[in-house]
């Protein structure tokens, strides 16, 4: 346990605004004058004003890029593996949207203190009374990234033309096979799925009128502006897609230097449109520098040395590390470092291959989840970090956000660690005769984990387990596959709704082909039932009503379980106390816009 720690939050600091300096022409005088003397003057006054006017502009917009006093300085974070790819849509893992929800930006975003889905790109929105048709007029000047494919390798301004272009990209299978923007979203606007297939040359439900960008979707949907909001749909210029070469420009608050194995440095976008409430320019930091660990102690070195400025992440052991190394940082008036810690919207789960034949039986899913004691792994893997729960369903039981949620009927329906019901089950000798294979991500922290649920299922079912070490791009790609017949993962949600990790397990995602892979319902489940029931939440508005419909597809989940639910997550961040303005929410949404460095 972590012990005589003293949690410090950043204050954000005044600062006077940049002062403007204003020039005033001198009256003149007049007097008469041949009309010839008159042409003269005139054009000389009309050269004089020409030069002086260009000068003002000139000087006055040398004033206008002078720096703010918080701005100015670089950040180090680290990160566990490169980007999977640039292309927002194509998406998938947490490092990439990470870095990638710096370069890009959608129409709106997620404020990640109130949960609240705000204007971005767009400047106005509209939702009508059926919420199947939304409406959006972009903000003036927004400038994509400086990039080649513009002239003189200048910056272009965003248009209706790069929106409709993006969201085209996502949802056809010239480009690829399928995005998880298409499967998780895009594919509820009328016409896409038309489009995907290649029947249509447009996207029926996604158009241009009066100046304004018009999505009209399949049903209903009051929660399609915070879909929206997910960092695969951020946009970039539809001039990229003459070539495609290089990385996308976007108009986010950085853009990519360079990037090599081990390092991604991201610079300033100088004209970036937004600004904070008072109007001062964004971003605050010149540089931002993403760095790949392998290895998580050497992370740990680095930043103890002051090579990385924020690390996240860290398990129990880890943070041992660090406060034995560094107690009187923490504990010092004012700190040297900062420590916090915030509960996620996040579920560690065994997910089951669906078509492994051991696995097909619903009695045989139940059975591995009676077999897990998940009070051990707790004291075991995670030291008792995490507050204990009765309720191991799908989405985390945090009461006190979703307080229409009623976790006392959820717990009946739990698949507790129940070794009785093991003893009593007829079909034990079915897991004594097989062997199943177990993919999970080469991390120190996870190989622990998979040799305790190893020797659980062991111990109470006889089943022999072979645990494969997979790198981040190898896991991507294998549980798109569903060539393993278990694997060990993280489901997240994406915006502040239980709705948002039901939908990995909703029928409606699966590609119709078994060629395609499934990149948001990884484990092609189906259950007619669960899926009334999600729809049902979806079209609601009222909260009490579309938790009833929520609490009843999770019911039917644990009635026929594509998963063996294992734990729920939180996430320790450490940071000097320079850093400031870095906030923590239960999304995990890391935005660097607004951080800066305290002089």
């Amino acid at each position: 346990m972590i012990k005589n720690i003293l949690p410090h939050r950043n204050i954000d600091l005044d600062f006077d605004y940049a002062q403007s300096t204003f020039y005033v022409l001198p009256k003149a005088n007049y007097v008469k004058t041949s009309s010839t003397s008159f042409l003269c003057i005139y054009v000389v006054l009309k050269k004089l004003f020409f030069l002086f006017t260009l000068f003002y502009l000139l000087f006055s917009c040398e004033e206008g890029r002078k720096k703010t006093p918080l701005q100015g300085g670089k950040i180090t974070f680290a990160i566990h593996a490169k980007p999977t790819t640039w292309i927002p849509s194509l998406a998938f893992d947490v490092n990439t949207m990470t870095v990638l929800s710096q370069i890009y930006e959608g129409l709106v975003e997620i404020d990640q203190q109130t949960y609240q889905v705000k204007p971005l790109l767009a400047k106005n929105i509209e939702t009508s009374h059926d919420f199947r048709t939304y409406t959006f007029e972009l903000n003036p000047n927004v400038h994509f990234h400086p990039n080649s494919v513009f002239k003189s390798d200048s910056t272009d301004v965003l248009t209706n033309n790069d929106v409709i272009k993006t969201f085209e990209f996502a949802c056809s299978k010239k480009y690829h096979e399928s995005s998880y923007a298409y499967q998780n979203i895009l594919k509820d606007i009328q016409g896409a799925t038309e489009f995907h297939h290649g029947e249509m040359d447009t996207i029926k439900g996604l158009f241009v009128e009066n100046g304004k960008i018009v999505i009209r979707l399949k049903n209903q949907d009051p929660q399609f502006l915070q879909k929206l909001a997910s960092p695969t749909l951020g946009i970039f210029s539809a001039k990229w897609l003459e070539k495609q070469k290089g990385i996308p420009p976007g108009t986010g608050p950085f853009y990519c230097r360079f990037e090599d194995e081990q390092n991604i440095n991201l610079v300033r976008h100088e004209q970036y449109f937004n600004t904070t409430k008072d109007g001062q320019p964004l971003p605050y930091l010149d540089e931002l520098t993403f760095k790949v660990y392998a290895q998580a102690d050497q992370k740990i070195t680095d930043f103890l040395d002051g090579k990385l400025d924020i690390i996240n992440g860290l398990n129990a052991s880890e943070l041992n590390v660090i406060f034995g190394k560094r107690k009187n940082d923490f504990n010092k008036i004012p700190p040297k470092l900062i420590y916090f810690s915030n509960p996620l919207l996040k579920t560690t789960m065994l997910l089951f291959n669906l078509n492994t034949p051991l696995l097909e039986p619903i009695a045989n899913r139940k059975m591995l989840n009676y077999a897990i004691n998940r009070s051990e792994i707790n004291r075991k893997i995670i030291h008792d970090q995490l507050s204990t729960s009765t309720v191991f369903a799908l989405n985390p039981p945090i009461e006190k956000l979703f307080n229409h949620y009623d976790y006392q009927q959820l717990k009946k329906e739990s698949l507790r660690y129940n070794p009785d019901k093991i003893k009593v089950a007829k079909n034990l000798k079915d897991f004594e005769k097989d062997t199943l294979t177990l993919n999970i991500l080469n991390d120190p922290q996870r190989i622990k984990l998979a040799k305790l649920i190893k020797a659980q299922l062991k111990k109470e079912l006889g089943l022999e387990l072979v645990i494969q070490l997979l790198t981040i791009e190898e896991m991507g790609i294998s549980i798109q596959n569903m060539d393993a017949d278990m694997y060990l993962i993280n489901l997240s949600a994406e915006y502040l709704n239980p709705l948002s990790i039901m939908k990995h397990f909703y029928g409606a995602t699966v590609p119709d082909s078994l060629n395609v892979p499934s990149t948001v319902n990884f484990s092609r489940y189906k259950n007619w039932y669960y899926d009334q029931f999600y729809e049902k939440a979806s079209k609601e508005f009222k909260s009490a009503k579309q938790f009833e419909a929520i609490l009843l597809a999770e019911k039917e989940l644990l009635k026929n379980p594509p998963f063996i639910v294992l734990h729920y997550n939180s996430d320790n961040y450490i940071h000097y106390a320079y850093v400031c303005n870095l906030h923590s929410n239960l999304l995990n949404l890391i935005s660097f816009k607004e951080i800066y460095i305290k002089k």
